[in-house]
């Protein structure tokens, strides 16, 4: 789901980056339970093609654990899921969602 945010919008161009569309992005995979969630914040940049995260918008409701069960924590995980968001396949799929709703 991929849904333009106007107040986010404006509170990017308060924060003085130079932005002429944002919103939200969220994947749900119901397969599981409970459902698994990964979404984020973003921004298309005035000038720029490709569609930005920033660092720290990135919110799961997901636990990424390593090869022995152990917790890799809060700010490693949603670096992990960020980096899998905005590369290869996920990142096209998350600007087409962007021009597709826009």
């Amino acid at each position: 789901m991929c849904q333009p945010d106007s107040e986010l919008l404006h509170d990017l161009w308060g924060e003085g980056i130079s932005a002429v569309n944002a919103g939200y992005y969220e994947l749900v995979c119901t397969d599981t339970q409970p459902s698994a969630s990964v979404g984020c914040a973003w921004y298309v940049a005035v000038g720029q093609p490709d569609v930005q995260v920033g660092r720290g918008d990135v919110s799961s409701n997901v636990m990424l654990l390593d090869t022995d069960g152990d917790d890799y924590g809060a700010q490693y995980s949603r670096a992990l899921i960020q980096n899998w968001l905005c590369s290869g396949a996920r990142q096209r799929a998350l600007e087409s969602a962007v021009v597709a709703d826009h």
